[in-house]
């Protein structure tokens, strides 16, 4: 992927999460996993898939602090450590799916944004997080269309 375009992904995504978040008082799944979906909106098997991923990671630490003390800092921590291990996991069953051959296809989309959406889902719900993070990434998506031209090399354009 084009590197110059997933730095204006990113960067986007910060200005639109921090103006949604002074609108609204709702966070798009923090702030750098904007970016990250609003590139890979072309493909919603992957982005159900990292939002699976997400869910899954939510429940585990939601599971795990019944019995064990998280709170704070350590909600975080525990949320993308466990998100990149379920990520892992994810990619993992992606590739021995695909028959093993070559590089196994990345199935969650980043190694941290499960984890960094699921801190979201802990802190203001599921469906909340979910709606404002695809509303969020479609307007990041006609941004970079805009951008550049239309043409958003590996990302097929929206128009």
């Amino acid at each position: 992927m084009n590197p110059e375009l997933a730095a204006a992904a990113v960067g986007i995504g910060l200005a639109f999460g921090v103006i949604f978040f002074e609108l609204f008082g709702i966070s798009a799944g923090g702030l750098v996993p904007v970016g990250y979906f609003a590139l890979h909106l072309d493909d919603p098997v992957r982005v159900a898939i990292t939002l699976a991923a997400s869910l899954v990671t939510f429940g585990i630490v939601r599971a795990a602090s019944a019995k064990v003390l998280i709170y704070g800092r350590r909600v975080v921590l525990a949320m993308v450590v466990v998100g990149f291990c379920v990520g892992a996991l994810f990619d993992y069953l992606a590739g021995a799916w695909a028959g093993g051959t070559g590089t196994p296809p990345m199935a969650v989309i980043g190694h941290i944004v499960p984890g960094l959406v699921a801190v979201w889902f802990e802190r203001q719900g599921v469906g909340v997080t979910t709606l404002a993070l695809l509303a969020v990434a479609g307007a990041v998506r006609l941004a970079l269309a805009l951008l550049f031209g239309g043409s958003l090399g590996a990302v097929p354009p929206l128009f």
